[in-house]
C-alpha cells in the first residue's frame, strides 16, 4: 500500500471516531470538514504524499483561534 493509501486510511478511520463524540445539548450544530473536503484531500495526498521528501502534516483550523 502506499504512503498516500495509508495516510488517506488513517485520516478516513480518525474521522469515523471522531463521528462517534457526542456533545451536550447546548450544541446546536457540529461542522467537520472532512465530511465534504474528502476528495481535495485525496488529491492532496495523492500529489504530495508519495514522493521521499519529509512531510510533516499538522492539520486544519477553519477558524479564527
Amino acid at each position: 500500500m502506499s504512503l498516500a493509501k495509508q495516510i488517506q486510511s488513517l485520516a478516513q478511520e480518525l474521522n469515523k471516531r471522531l463521528s462517534t463524540l457526542a456533545f451536550p445539548e447546548q450544541v446546536a450544530y457540529i461542522y467537520n470538514a472532512f465530511d465534504y473536503a474528502l476528495p481535495g484531500y485525496i488529491a492532496y495526498t495523492e500529489k504530495f504524499a508519495n514522493n521521499t521528501n519529509p512531510v510533516f502534516f499538522l492539520g486544519m483550523n477553519p477558524g479564527p483561534w
